[in-house]
């Protein structure tokens, strides 16, 4: 692989179908190595920048993507950019780690929205069972403590508080209807709407509920949840060919003894 080509913004952005801006922006936000400039001041990138867009689009080109999967992206995408490859290849453990935590939470997400369908919602709470905090029910997810008291305020979950102790926890059952309101968070459906659904589930039971998203029958929140994993595989799937970019890039620098880039 030699250094080929010198190519303009707008060619790498006909390459990826995207728009320039998208080009620059990555650039600015260090995903890519600074372009050299021409002497009449225009961008001039080359193979090292196409392999680089390669992993950009594997990480931003899909949808579903969360914080923790974004903010592994990025630790990936600078470390790249800085052509630090010993680097690249931890950030790369710790992107595709996070993917998995996220199918992992999906697919505990569909296990209980199949109990749900399947069995009574008028169980009580065992007083025996684990309690969590908003703190906990935070890092399990991956999201903020404001945001556990904003679905709280919302009307989405209900929280227990200890007279004695003056803690707020929620019970395992609850942790359960968390699972299901973080999935359909992460389908994009609106605070109201998810509200609607739990709503009709406290309401009704089993085999009864009709969730009320967009007025959909109970198999197609099942739907939700598989159409989140879904894309959740496939973004796995684009990420495990991330190495093999990574080993061309390393052997692109090393055939065009490319100096790291300052940013």
């Amino acid at each position: 692989m030699t250094k080929g080509n010198i190519y303009r913004v707008i060619d790498l952005a006909r390459m990826f179908a995207v728009h320039p801006n998208t080009i620059r922006l990555y650039e600015k936000l260090s995903y890519i190595s600074k372009a050299q400039r021409s002497k009449n001041g225009y961008r001039e990138f080359t193979e090292l920048h196409v392999l680089q867009l390669q992993i950009c689009r594997k990480i931003f080109g899909y949808p579903f993507t969360k914080r923790a999967i974004r903010k592994t992206g990025d630790a990936l995408l600078h470390a790249i950019a800085k052509q630090d490859w010993r680097m690249s290849h931890r950030r790369y453990e710790g992107y595709i780690a996070a993917i998995k935590n996220e199918i992992q939470l999906a697919e505990q997400a569909g296990k209980i929205l199949l109990d749900w369908s399947n069995t009574s919602n008028s169980q009580d709470d065992n007083p025996e069972e684990k309690r969590y905090n908003r703190k906990e029910v935070a890092e399990i997810f991956g999201v903020t403590v404001e945001a556990v008291r904003n679905w709280e305020r919302n009307g989405l979950v209900h929280a227990n508080h200890c007279e004695s102790t003056k803690v707020t926890y929620y019970s395992e059952k609850m942790l359960d209807r968390f699972h299901v309101i973080y999935m359909l968070r992460q389908a994009g459906y609106s605070i109201s709407a998810i509200h609607r659904s739990m709503s009709s589930f406290d309401h009704k039971e089993g085999k009864n509920v009709v969730v009320s998203l967009h007025q959909p029958e109970q198999d197609e929140l099942l739907s939700v949840g598989d159409r989140w994993l879904y894309e959740l595989r496939k973004l796995e799937n684009e990420g495990i060919q991330i190495p093999n970019i990574i080993n061309q890039l390393i052997t692109w620098s090393k055939e065009n003894s490319q100096p790291l880039l300052k940013k």
